[in-house]
């Protein structure tokens, strides 16, 4: 019983530290080419969080399921440090965020495949909990239809 209660508690702080995206939302369009600003939410939490990187992506999927962002992430839009802040304006709460600005590539930018049709945008973020820092890779998607 005390082993089932370790992993219990155990999954819950891990899960307390996961990150969402806050925008654009789960089915959103987007348009090839243009600019957008992704949102990335840390929960608030009490249990400590050294955040050491993270990474923006796209992958196209227009007629198959996306692959998921543990295997492949796609093309990269951001890559950089994660510096989560509170913003509280209007007496609107919102927890820690960092919004990045990215361009969706039209086929051939950057190298990137994107095309008309479904798409993955994820997040994966490197980062340490708890004293002893240790030492957790997290993902979070959402799908995104893209337009010429």
């Amino acid at each position: 019983m005390k082993v089932l209660f370790v992993f219990v508690l155990f999954f819950a702080v891990v899960w307390a530290q996961q990150h969402q995206i806050g925008f654009p939302r789960n089915g959103a369009t987007v348009k090839l080419g243009s600019t957008i600003v992704v949102e990335v939410d840390r929960p608030n939490s009490i249990q400590g969080s050294t955040e050491a990187g993270m990474v923006i992506a796209i992958q196209s999927c227009p007629s198959f399921p996306c692959s998921p962002p543990s295997s492949i992430l796609g093309t990269i839009l951001y890559n950089g440090p994660y510096d989560p802040e509170f913003h509280n304006s209007g007496g609107f709460f919102k927890p820690p965020h960092q919004n990045f600005s990215v361009v969706i590539p039209a086929p051939g930018e950057f190298g990137g495949p994107v095309q008309v049709g479904r798409a993955q945008l994820a997040v994966a973020r490197f980062h340490m909990i708890g004293a002893g820092l240790s030492p957790l890779l997290a993902f979070a998607n959402i799908t995104l239809n893209i337009i010429a």
